[in-house]
């Protein structure tokens, strides 16, 4: 749940999309979304999935999802496969609650097991905002598309905070805002990340 300044999730027409409380069409959309990390928890969007208590379970479920998700991308899928990356990261999702007294190992496989979705949900849904860019009448469609990107890798980078396809495609996500001078810093920054890979 919000709280604070924190963004908050609104039913849009896209409801498979996050949006936020400051949306708006005063032609504030300058804001700057480096800091973002809010994920909303999904129990609204998973009314189908019931989360196990044994916590390997847990774990199990979520990369079923996330395997059954990589198929509906190669099918082309897109939206289909954001929703079921978004039903594989709920049953990831421990609150603080959850993780207080877990060993360290365990946080770690948390970790290990949101990362990939984290990455996936970015993925999934800068191709669902680039199509959005081809339809007319889609563009708020594609800056909240965009927006949720930013979210999904703000919270992959707190994880691996060098991670290069999470700050690749942070800066594709500026660049779908039409913010190309940080879509150049972060675009610069995955480049870095990647060494040597970046040279072939």
């Amino acid at each position: 749940e919000a709280t604070g300044d924190k963004p908050t999730r609104r039913t849009t027409k896209d409801p498979d999309i996050l949006s936020y409380s400051d949306d708006s069409d005063d032609g504030s959309d300058d804001m700057d979304y480096a800091d973002r990390d809010f994920l909303p928890q999904e129990t609204d969007a998973c009314p189908e999935e019931k989360r196990a208590y044994v916590f390997e379970d847990r774990l199990e479920r979520a990369e079923q999802l996330r395997t059954e998700a990589n198929a509906l991308m190669k099918k082309l899928d897109y939206a289909a496969a954001r929703l079921t990356y978004r039903r594989a990261y709920y049953h990831v999702d421990f609150d603080e609650l959850q993780t207080f007294d877990m060993q360290d190992k365990h946080k770690k496989m948390i970790d290990d097991a949101k990362l990939p979705i984290l990455l996936n949900l970015a993925q999934a849904t800068l191709k669902l905002a680039a199509e959005y860019a081809e339809t007319d009448g889609h563009q708020k469609s594609k800056e909240r598309s965009a927006k949720s990107v930013m979210v999904y890798c703000n919270a992959a980078l707190k994880i691996a905070p060098d991670h290069a396809k999470a700050l690749y495609r942070k800066g594709l996500a500026y660049e779908q805002l039409s913010d190309f001078e940080d879509a150049y810093d972060w675009l610069k920054r995955a480049r870095t990340a990647m060494g040597d890979a970046a040279k072939v």
